[in-house]
C-alpha cells in the first residue's frame, strides 16, 4: 500500500498502518457511511470497510484567508541605494493587487479587469483571483544587527558612533524619526473599512505606499556590512527570546537579557491566523553571526587564524578547523595542527594566522570555514526549521522546546498553517538561472520559475551546487561561484561566457560585464550587474558610491581594478561615474529557499528591464515587477477559498442514498476543558480516532513536552466530530441549496455552483452548514480528515 503522502496536497501521515510504529488504535466508531467505494477519480481516495487499524489523519484548513501580514528584510549596506529605489516603484503593483485582485476566467487566466469595489467581476464567467485583502500589516527590518561581541559595526566603537549599524531587528518605523506607522507601532495598517484595528489603520492607497515608500528610503545604506539577511527576519518573527545585547564574555559571544520591546512589536505585527510573507530584498551573500561561541571573532580587528590543510579542499571534513593551539587535541584520524604544513607561520608571521592582506575585514563571513576552519554563521537549517517547525530549542536551555512563535495560537485565533508561510529572496543570482524559457528569448519579458519549477530543471545545483556533501559541489554556474580571482566559463542556460578582468567593455557579456581585478584581495567578483537609471558622479572617498577615487581624489585604484561598472557604456577605462549596479553570490539565501520547498519565490536583484515604457507599476517586466508578479503567483494560491486540491472516493450514505458521501470524519479539536459534542453539529469521535488526533496534535507542536505545553489526551482537547449530512439533507448540500440542519458535505461535481470560487485545478471542497449561533468550525478549532483503512489509488 502506498503511503497517503501527498493526499489533498496536505501531506498526509500514515497513523497505525501496519509498518507503523506510533498511530492509532483498533476499536469501535467506525466511519460514517462505509458501505465500500462508488468509484474513484483521479487521485481519489478508496475507503476500505472500517475494521482494520490504518488510520490517516491531517489537519485540513477550511477558513478563507482574510488578512496578510508582509515583512520585509532590506539590506541596509553600502551599495543598496539604487535597488531600494526599485524596490519602492515595485509596491505599489503587490499592495495593489493585493487590494484590487484581477478578474480571471474559468481556466483561471486574467481578462485584464480588477474587482469592482463590491467584489464582482463586470464579465460574464469571470471571478475574483481572490477575495480583495482587508486587513494587512506591512512592516520593515534592516540587515544590521550589529558587532554580536565584536568591534566592527558596534554603533559605539565605530569612528563615526551611529546606530543605525545595529538596528536590533526592530521595525524601522521605531529606528529612525520622522516616520508614520500604524498606532506608532513602527509597521503599517491597511484598513479600509476601519473595522480590523483599533485604532483602524490606513484606507487611502496612495498614502499606503508613500507612507511605505518612506520607510524604504529611511531605511537607507550606512547599515552593517555583515549583512544578517536570514537573522534579521529570523530574530524578529521566531527567535524566543531575542537578546537586547550580545557581548563577548572570557572569549565567547553570550546572549544577554531578552529584548522586550521586539516582543512587543512582534506580538503587535504578527496575528496568529494571518497569511505570512517574507521578502528578502540584498546584493550580498547573508552574513548572519553566530550569537554564541566565537562568533564575536568575525566583528574582532584582531587577525583570525589560517585553517588545516584539508579545510582547502573540504572544508566539511571533521578535520578541518582552526589551526589555533587550543585546537591541538585532534579528532580521531586528524594530525595535531603544530603538525600540520598549512599551520605553520613564517618568519614574517610565524604565530599561523592570516595578514592583513589575506583577513580584510570586510571579507570576513566569505568562506569562513575553508579559511579559518571555523563556522562562525548560523546553519541555513536554523532558518527552515524557523519557517516550518512547530517547536523550537530554547536558546537560554536547548534542552527545552518551545512553542515557534509563528505557529502559535492566540486569542482564540486558529494556529497559522505552514502552508500560509512564504518566503521570497531578491538576492544575487543572474536572472538568467531563474526564468523561464520565454524570458530567455524575448527581450521584453521576464518572468521566474517556480520553487518547483527550479527542483524539476535541476537549476539549484546550478545556483548554489551541494554546499553540505564532503567535499562540497560548487555551483555549476561560474557566475553564482563566490570567488577573489577572476572566473572562468560560461552559463549553464544560455551560452554567455564569463569575460576577463582585463575587458574594456562593461557590456561584453549581459550578465555581469566581466571580471574584475582585486589587487587588495577584499572584493568578490560579481553575480550579475545592471543599468542605473542615471548614473552618478561619485566623490572622493564616499564610501557609498562604487566608483569614488580616494580621498585625495586620486583614481589609482579605480584603473587597476577595472571594474565594468565605472566603465563608461561605450567602453573604456573607469572613471569616476558609476553606470552599472552589481550584486554577489547569495548562496546562502538562495540555499534556504531551496529547502524551504514549494513556498519559496527566488527573484534576481540585477533586473532584467531598468527603464520603463510607462510608468514603472504598469509594466510587469520592468524592475522588480516580475518578482513581485511571482510572488503574487504564489501567494495568489493561499488567498483562494479554501478547495481541496485532490477528490475524495464518494459512498453510498448511510440511509442507502446516491453515492455523494464520503468514507472519512471530520475531526473538529479546540483546546478546552469544557468539552461538549451534542452542540449542533456533532457528535462524539469515533474512539478509533483518539490516539491518531493526539498524535497527529502532538507531531503539529499543538501539544507535547515542550514547557508549557498541554498534554496530548482529552484532558486538554475537546475532539468531537462533526456530522456529515444524510438522506435529503445530504442532496440539498451537496446541490448548494439551503438547508436548516448543521454539519457538513462534500461536494465533488465541478459543475456545482458551490465550487464556483475554486481554482480550476481543484474543483471539490467541503461545504460547512451552520445554524444560528452554532459557528461550524467553532472559532480556533483545528480541523482534521480522518479516514479509516484508506490507501490511495495508483
Amino acid at each position: 500500500m502506498r503511503s497517503l503522502l501527498g493526499f489533498l496536497g496536505l501531506g498526509l501521515v500514515c497513523l497505525g498502518c501496519s509498518s507503523a510504529k506510533t498511530g492509532g488504535t483498533p476499536g469501535s466508531g467506525g466511519t460514517p457511511g462505509s458501505g465500500g467505494a462508488d468509484g474513484l477519480g483521479a487521485g481519489g481516495v478508496r475507503v476500505a470497510q472500517p475494521t482494520t487499524n490504518n488510520v490517516f489523519v491531517d489537519r485540513i484548513v477550511t477558513t478563507q484567508v482574510d488578512k496578510v501580514d508582509i515583512l520585509f528584510m532590506i539590506d541596509n549596506s553600502p551599495s543598496m541605494a539604487d535597488k531600494q529605489e526599485i524596490l519602492k516603484a515595485a509596491v505599489p503593483v503587490l499592495l495593489g493587487r493585493l487590494l484590487s485582485p484581477l478578474c480571471v476566467n474559468s481556466a483561471g487566466k486574467p481578462t485584464g479587469a480588477q474587482v469592482r469595489a463590491d467584489g464582482t467581476c463586470a464579465m460574464a464567467g469571470s471571478t475574483p483571483e481572490f477575495a480583495a485583502i482587508g486587513d494587512i500589516h506591512i512592516g520593515i527590518v534592516s540587515s544590521s544587527l550589529g558587532a554580536h561581541g565584536g568591534s566592527t559595526c558596534s554603533p559605539e566603537s565605530a569612528v563615526v558612533p551611529d546606530a543605525r549599524l545595529d538596528d536590533r531587528a526592530h521595525l524601522i518605523g521605531t529606528e529612525r524619526t520622522g516616520l508614520v506607522s500604524w498606532n506608532n507601532s513602527g509597521f503599517l495598517a491597511w484598513d479600509p473599512t476601519g473595522m480590523r484595528n483599533a485604532p483602524p489603520g490606513e484606507s487611502d492607497p496612495t498614502k499606503l505606499v508613500t507612507d511605505f515608500a518612506a520607510m524604504v528610503q529611511a531605511t537607507g545604506e550606512r547599515g552593517c556590512a555583515y549583512e544578517a539577511t536570514l537573522e534579521a527576519w529570523y530574530r524578529f518573527l521566531i527567535d524566543p527570546e531575542p537578546p537586547a545585547r550580545v557581548s563577548q564574555v572570557g572569549g565567547v559571544s553570550v546572549r544577554q537579557g531578552v529584548d522586550m520591546d521586539l516582543l512587543a512589536q512582534r506580538a503587535a505585527f504578527l496575528r496568529p491566523d494571518s497569511l505570512l510573507a517574507i521578502v528578502m530584498l540584498s546584493d550580498e551573500n547573508d552574513c548572519s553571526i553566530r550569537d554564541d561561541g566565537l562568533g564575536w571573532m568575525i566583528g574582532s580587528t584582531a587577525r583570525l587564524p589560517k585553517a588545516t590543510s584539508i579545510c582547502s579542499s573540504n572544508p566539511n571534513d571533521a578535520c578541518c578547523r582552526s589551526c589555533s593551539p587550543s585546537e591541538n587535541k585532534p579528532p580521531t584520524g586528524c594530525q595535531a595542527v603544530s603538525a600540520d604544513p598549512a599551520c605553520q607561520g613564517d618568519a614574517a608571521n610565524p604565530s599561523g594566522t592570516w595578514d592583513e592582506l589575506h583577513d580584510p575585514l570586510g571579507l570576513r563571513c566569505y568562506q569562513e570555514q575553508r579559511r579559518f576552519g571555523l563556522d562562525l554563521l548560523y546553519p541555513t537549517k536554523r532558518y527552515v526549521d524557523g519557517l516550518t517547525q512547530a517547536t523550537l530549542s530554547l536558546p537560554s536551555d536547548p534542552t527545552k522546546t518551545v512553542k515557534n512563535p509563528i505557529f502559535e495560537a492566540k486569542n482564540g485565533k486558529l494556529v497559522r498553517d505552514p502552508s500560509l508561510v512564504f518566503l521570497a529572496g531578491i538576492v544575487g543570482v543572474p536572472w538568467q538561472d531563474i526564468a523561464t524559457n520565454e524570458s530567455l528569448t524575448d527581450p521584453a519579458v521576464l518572468e521566474y520559475l517556480s520553487a518547483k519549477e527550479l527542483a524539476a530543471q535541476g537549476r539549484w545545483r546550478q545556483l548554489i551546487g551541494e554546499p553540505s556533501a564532503s567535499p562540497p559541489v560548487p555551483p555549476s554556474d561560474p557566475f553564482m561561484l563566490e570567488s577573489i580571482e577572476p572566473r572562468a566559463g560560461s552559463n549553464p542556460n544560455l551560452p554567455i561566457q564569463i569575460e576577463p578582468a582585463s575587458s574594456a567593455n562593461p557590456q561584453a557579456n549581459v550578465i555581469n560585464g566581466h571580471e574584475h581585478n582585486v589587487p587588495g584581495l577584499n572584493d568578490l567578483q560579481h553575480a550579475c550587474t545592471f543599468a542605473l537609471t542615471t548614473p552618478k558622479q561619485c566623490a572622493p572617498g564616499d564610501m557609498m558610491c562604487d566608483c569614488s577615487p580616494d580621498k585625495d581624489g586620486k583614481t589609482d585604484a579605480l584603473l587597476a581594478e577595472n571594474s565594468p561598472v565605472c566603465q563608461p557604456p561605450g567602453g573604456g577605462v573607469p572613471g569616476t561615474t558609476q553606470y552599472l549596479a552589481k550584486a554577489f553570490p547569495g548562496t546562502r539565501e538562495l540555499t534556504v529557499l531551496k529547502d524551504l520547498g514549494e513556498n519559496a519565490i527566488a527573484a534576481s536583484i540585477c533586473p532584467k528591464i531598468t527603464h520603463a515604457a510607462g510608468s514603472p507599476s504598469s509594466d510587469p517586466n520592468y524592475g522588480y515587477n516580475p518578482a513581485i508578479g511571482a510572488i503574487l503567483a504564489r501567494l495568489k494560491e493561499a488567498l483562494h477559498e479554501k478547495c481541496l486540491p485532490r477528490p475524495i472516493a464518494t459512498v453510498r450514505d448511510k440511509n442507502g442514498g446516491p453515492a455523494q458521501a464520503i468514507g472519512c470524519n471530520v475531526i473538529e479539536v479546540q483546546e478546552s476543558t469544557d468539552c461538549d459534542c451534542a452542540q449542533p453539529g456533532r457528535s462524539p469521535a469515533p474512539a478509533a480516532l483518539l490516539t491518531p488526533v493526539f498524535n497527529q496534535l502532538k507531531s503539529g507542536g499543538s501539544c507535547g513536552d515542550g514547557a508549557g505545553q498541554s498534554k496530548c489526551d482529552a484532558s486538554s482537547f475537546c475532539v468531537c466530530q462533526i456530522n456529515q449530512e444524510t438522506g435529503d439533507d445530504l442532496s440539498a448540500c451537496v446541490a448548494n441549496a439551503p438547508l436548516a440542519t448543521p454539519g457538513f458535505c462534500y461536494i465533488g461535481d465541478s459543475s456545482s455552483s458551490a465550487l464556483r470560487d475554486c481554482p480550476a485545478n481543484q474543483p471539490q471542497k467541503l461545504r460547512f452548514v451552520e445554524q444560528g449561533e452554532a459557528k461550524i468550525p467553532a472559532e480556533g478549532a483545528l480541523m482534521f480528515l480522518a479516514c479509516q483503512g484508506a490507501s490511495i489509488t495508483p
